[in-house]
């Protein structure tokens, strides 16, 4: 038996490939719809949980960044709006009133189901 060899053709391999790099492509941009779709949610919340003294916090305050791939970003404030990390954490003379804690905590469960949704979508099924 040391003398045996089998060998394999494999055919389609090219087409195999082209195919799963279509869908990578197909599911990263469905997760990155979701993920800015996320983030605009947990932006809105926020907006909406903010103190209304003002407004301004509505208005400019709270702002959401992208990542260059797209697959992660953040929200926070800006910097017209960066005493509303007083507000969230509060200090020793003002008790904490979050709205980006909150918010994102609000987002955590929806964000897979964005996911499911987006990369279905892209994927045409």
């Amino acid at each position: 038996m040391a003398g045996r060899r089998q060998s394999v053709r494999i055919e389609g391999l090219d087409q195999l490939r082209g195919a799963a790099a279509r869908i990578q492509d197909q599911v990263r941009r469905g997760i990155q719809r979701a993920v800015t779709e996320s983030l605009d949610a947990v932006e809105a919340e926020a907006e909406r949980r903010a103190p209304t003294r003002t407004g301004d916090l509505q208005r400019a305050g709270i702002g959401t960044e992208v990542d260059d791939d797209g697959l992660a970003g953040d929200v926070g404030f800006t910097r017209d709006g960066f005493y509303g990390l007083f507000q969230e954490f509060g200090t020793s003379q003002h008790p904490a009133q979050p709205m980006l804690g909150p918010a994102a905590e609000a987002e955590r469960a929806e964000l897979p189901r964005r996911m499911i949704r987006h990369v279905t979508r892209e994927l045409g099924t």
